[in-house]
């Protein structure tokens, strides 16, 4: 399934989903909090629900042999250690980087420790809490098989 979808339809679709979230957002006068949120349940949730929706139900059976949970209970304690341990190695390499970067390009450095604002109305800051920790990672394991498939 996933060597025959197109990825220009997966980029065109991206494409025109931004534009009219932009023309949307810009035309009622939302504030940057909002167009945040709304940007990333774009991005993580609509566009890979058309895409890959319109490719699973395009093939019927492949869902079930995809998304399963049965016989996963045993996996859960390996599933957080591989989780704990990829988060140390994902922050102990950009600690990393930034002590290396530090003394060549300390500007650069810097903004790579600036703070990200975090949204302060309650429901903006869950969808930006669940699009990170839920939406994001499920939706980079689903392009990346797509593009793998591409690839080879």
């Amino acid at each position: 399934m996933f060597e025959e979808m197109k990825i220009r339809y997966l980029f065109a679709l991206s494409v025109v989903s931004l534009l009219v979230l932009v023309v949307f957002t810009v035309g009622v006068g939302v504030n940057e909090e909002f167009f945040g949120a709304a940007a990333n349940i774009v991005i993580y949730a609509i566009i890979p629900a058309i895409f890959f929706g319109y490719y699973f139900n395009k093939y019927p059976n492949v869902i079930r042999d995809t998304v399963f949970f049965k016989g996963i209970k045993p996996w859960g304690p390996a599933i957080v250690g591989i989780v704990i341990v990829s988060i140390v190695l994902s922050l102990s390499s950009f600690w990393l980087l930034v002590f290396v970067v530090d003394p060549i390009l300390p500007a650069f450095a810097d903004f790579l420790m600036t703070e990200v604002p975090m949204p302060t109305n309650p429901v903006l800051l869950v969808t930006e809490i669940i699009a990170i920790t839920i939406l994001g990672p499920i939706v980079e394991e689903f392009a990346s098989g797509e593009f793998s498939c591409i690839a080879s």
